[in-house]
């Protein structure tokens, strides 16, 4: 079933890829439909996540939580706000997890208990994360585009030490400079507790390292080693070799003759 969920929900590769959330209602002929853990365990919340799509919940309702139109063979269901609450608390929940916002462990609750301050961590019914998860957030994922792009720009020093004939463009190596620079104002804005402009500042890095990385001109040279270069000359000097190098064994051949006369005559003319 599994497989069969994500061939129907496959979507398009696109660089900008969207969350979908899906309220599934199964017939009444597959009612009730039970989504299970690994362990075929019934999940409380009867939905499941695809990673980076969405989520899916599935409703088992009563018909009687339904306002319907009697009578009709084809009756329609419409949901009210409070049928949707349980519902959207899932979606909530789905959408805290696709954005890697973590829930506050037993750990961390208790280290609080142990404070010399006293410290309320509530959650934030109307938005679903609160500031201090989304200020955690956006250092977790200023330190990841801060890691990326630093590994991108080492490896495009690797690969222009590999090749030593690579010509490296001006408008490569001032991407280049100017991602060491918002690395620079990344690490200064998180030191300075300005985590949105750090977060800023590490995307504009990121996206600058691999636009330096990627540029066509780096790709170009990346697909075009050694080997092609002399699959490309070689039937270009092969033609012209040819008559040059015959030429110069006849040559040589020709001077090896003459010495070989010159030493014959001077061994009769000494006897």
């Amino acid at each position: 079933m599994r497989c069969g969920i994500y061939l129907l929900l496959a979507s398009a590769v696109t660089s900008d890829p969207s969350l979908n959330f899906v309220l599934y209602v199964p017939s009444a002929a597959n009612s009730p439909l039970v989504v299970v853990d690994s362990t075929d365990k019934p999940v409380p919340s009867n939905a499941f996540l695809l990673p980076r799509w969405g989520g899916i919940v599935v409703d088992n309702s009563p018909m009687g939580s339904f306002s319907s139109t009697p009578g009709k063979s084809n009756e329609k269901f419409h949901y009210g706000v409070e049928d949707l609450r349980p519902v959207m608390q899932v979606f909530v929940a789905q959408l805290r997890g696709l954005l890697g916002v973590s829930a506050l462990d037993d750990g961390f609750a208790t280290d609080l208990k142990k404070a010399p301050v006293t410290m309320v961590v509530q959650n934030a019914p109307q938005r679903g994360v609160t500031d201090w998860e989304f200020d955690a957030v956006l250092r977790m994922r200023t330190a990841q585009n801060v890691v990326a792009a630093v590994a991108t720009i080492k490896s495009l020093a690797a690969l222009v030490r590999q090749i030593g004939n690579m010509v490296v463009l001006d408008h490569i190596r001032d991407e280049v400079i100017r991602t060491l620079n918002e690395l620079k104002l990344s690490c200064a804005a998180l030191h300075a507790n300005s985590t949105l402009k750090a977060f800023a500042f590490s995307r504009s890095a990121l996206e600058g390292a691999e636009k330096a990385f990627f540029d066509p001109t780096m790709v170009s040279m990346l697909y075009f080693p050694d080997e092609h270069k002399y699959a490309i000359y070689m039937p270009l000097f092969v033609p012209v070799s040819v008559p040059l190098v015959v030429t110069a064994l006849k040559e040589l051949k020709a001077r090896m003759s003459a010495r070989a006369e010159k030493r014959k005559f001077e061994k009769r003319k000494a006897e």
